[in-house]
């Protein structure tokens, strides 16, 4: 294999380094940037599960405005999941980005190019829907600032909270005020910022690994098909390329699933509670802007979990294609030593390729609609517990 000068994934990776979640250097400051973001998010999601607490307490609190706080809270608590699992498995995820450059021993380059354009742009397609969602989640509470003036609490006024904020937040300080009022809004966009670019980055990093993967299990399938037509002298070299570029897409297939297999844990858990209290927060919220942000940020959600479902079906689908392929090359019918290795290469074949959240449960559209079940079991609870 020679020495590669292509960047996989470049873009998302591009994303990645502004928000500084893939630095290469070293040392105090260098680490301090790196968690930076992390820090921050911690720090407000604390200031709103405090105020969620809180409000359990205040008898003039309103059902709708615990909702949009426990929406708030539980959405930076999947940031905080994600980010943890992305650091501590960054320099595995680096080694498996780098392992790609592996392939082009074998895959033509205007395939490795079209799944590189099909993950650049899905990854650009999310973060357009990121920003305009963050902007009508952050203007939101501006269009609807004479409801929340007729419906702040003794408990708000005491706190020192003011309407007009994206999300309520219990601090050590009352930020009714200028500049404190401010420097809380600025916060809290920059907060929603870096949640969104990281959970919506670190997730389109995952489906493009996967559509390498797939890529290449498409190609093979192709090479696997031209065994009817190839030279018999040639047959044995072709047969034993197809088994070492089936051993080498397996192990790259293992290295994504032990790199991600537990931050796809909260696509099977976490996100079914989301999008439960989204649902719930869509009908209850009268108001038509509050209802706009409930529904863009439930979009994303579901979007979010269907690519990583879809891309983990369409591993499944491509790997068993494999063995398909194998047979339709009537292996039986050729010499002992290459049917021997043909039925090597359909045995390994026939266990399909799967993405596992933390080998519980394996990643395809069955499990996206197993989430969107759970999803609703929640939501009719919610429902009736509802005052």
């Amino acid at each position: 294999m020679y020495e590669s000068k292509r960047t996989y994934l470049a873009f998302t990776i591009k994303i990645l380094e502004l928000v500084n979640m893939w630095t290469e250097k070293r040392g105090f400051l260098f680490l301090l940037r790196q968690y930076y973001a992390l820090i921050i998010v911690i720090g407000s999601t604390i200031a709103i599960m405090t105020d969620l607490l809180l409000q359990f307490y205040d008898e003039h609190s309103h059902f709708t405005s615990i909702i949009e706080s426990a929406i708030g809270g539980s959405a930076l608590l999947s940031v905080i999941y994600v980010s943890t699992c992305f650091i501590l498995k960054k320099e595995e995820i680096k080694r498996l980005i780098d392992s790609l450059k592996v392939f082009e021993d074998y895959l033509p380059e205007d395939e490795i190019d079209k799944a590189e354009k099909s993950a650049k742009f899905y990854t650009k397609t999310f973060l357009f829907y990121g920003i305009i969602g963050n902007g009508l989640y952050e203007a939101s509470p501006f269009m609807s600032f004479k409801e929340c003036r007729g419906e702040r609490t003794q408990q708000m006024i005491k706190l020192g909270i003011p309407c007009k904020v994206i999300v309520r937040y219990v601090l050590p300080f009352k930020y009714d005020t200028t500049p404190f009022y401010e420097l809380v809004i600025l916060e809290q966009v920059a907060v929603a910022i870096l949640g969104t670019i990281l959970v919506m980055t670190i997730s389109m990093l995952v489906c493009g690994i996967l559509t390498h993967i797939a890529s290449n299990l498409n190609y093979l399938k192709k090479i696997i098909e031209d065994i009817s037509r190839v030279e018999e002298t040639k047959l044995k070299d072709h047969v034993n390329l197809c088994i070492k570029y089936h051993t080498i897409i397996l192990e790259i297939s293992d290295k994504t699933n032990n790199a991600f297999e537990g931050m796809m844990l909260i696509h099977i858990t976490w996100t079914s509670f989301i999008i439960s209290v989204l649902g719930f927060g869509i009908i209850m919220e009268s108001n038509f802007w509050n209802n706009l942000r409930f529904v863009m940020h439930l979009g994303g959600w579901l979007m979010m979990l269907f690519l990583v479902c879809f891309y983990g079906q369409i591993l499944m689908d491509k790997s068993t294609d494999i063995s398909e392929a194998i047979y339709g090359t009537k292996w039986y019918e050729k010499n002992p030593n290459i049917r021997r290795a043909l039925t090597l290469l359909l045995l390994r074949s026939q266990r399909p390729l799967v993405l596992k959240a933390a080998g519980l449960r394996i990643m395809s559209l069955s499990t996206f609609l197993g989430v969107l079940y759970s999803a609703y079991s929640y939501f009719t609870l919610l429902l009736k517990i509802k005052p």
